[in-house]
C-alpha cells in the first residue's frame, strides 16, 4: 500500500499566498493554489493568507460555504493576518459563527510593525511576528486555545486555535521561522 502525500491547498486570489506554498515546498510538502470550489475538493487542508478583509469576503463569496462544509468535515485551516477577520461576528461572513469579535487599529504608526512572541507549543525561542494592518482580537470563544500573546501587554491573543482551526492576526508567511507552518501540519 502506498500512502499518498498531503495536499495543502493555498487560497490564491490576494495576500502572500506564494509565501506560503515556498514555505511549503522548502519544508517538502506539496501545495496547490486554489481558485474554485472544485480546487478545494482535491486538497487536505486550507491556507487563508492574510489581505484586506472586505476585498476577500467579495472574492471568496462562491468558495465559502465549500470552506465551510469542509472545516465541518475537520479539514484543517490557517489564516493569517487580515484574512483572520472573515472569522470576526462584525463580518457577517458563513465562518463567524464562532462569535469571534475583532477590530483594527488604522493609527498610523501601527500599519507595520515587528514584535518577538512566544508560541506555547514550542521551545522557548521566540518567533518574530509581523504585523502589518493587522486585526485586534477583542473577544475569542473560551473553547479557543491561545497559541500566542502580545508581548506588550501579555492579555491580547495573537494567535488562537480550537481543533482544526489555526489563525494569526500577523503574517507568519514573512518570517524565515517556519515553526508554525510546520505546527500547522500536525492537525492533518
Amino acid at each position: 500500500m502506498t500512502i499518498l502525500p498531503k495536499n495543502i491547498g493555498i487560497l490564491s486570489f490576494l495576500g502572500p499566498f506564494t509565501k506560503n506554498q515556498d514555505i511549503f515546498n522548502n519544508l517538502g510538502v506539496y501545495s496547490t493554489l486554489i481558485k474554485t470550489s472544485a480546487d478545494l475538493d482535491a486538497v487536505d487542508a486550507l491556507v487563508i493568507p492574510g489581505t484586506e478583509i472586505l476585498a476577500l469576503k467579495n472574492i471568496i463569496h462562491d468558495i465559502i460555504p465549500n470552506i465551510l462544509a469542509r472545516i465541518k468535515q475537520d479539514m484543517p485551516i490557517f489564516i493569517t493576518g487580515g484574512a483572520s477577520c472573515i472569522l470576526s461576528k462584525h463580518e457577517k461572513s458563513l465562518l463567524s459563527f464562532f462569535g469571534m469579535k475583532m477590530k483594527f487599529d488604522f493609527s498610523s504608526e501601527k500599519k507595520f510593525f515587528k514584535r518577538n512572541i512566544r508560541l506555547n507549543f514550542s521551545d522557548t525561542n521566540t518567533f518574530e511576528a509581523i504585523f502589518i494592518r493587522s486585526p485586534i482580537i477583542i473577544h475569542h470563544p473560551k473553547y479557543f486555545q491561545v497559541v500566542s500573546r502580545s508581548d506588550l501587554d501579555q492579555e491580547t491573543p495573537v494567535c488562537l486555535e480550537y481543533k482544526n482551526i489555526l489563525i494569526c492576526t500577523f503574517y507568519p508567511e514573512f518570517s524565515n521561522d517556519y515553526r508554525l507552518h510546520e505546527y500547522f501540519l500536525t492537525k492533518i
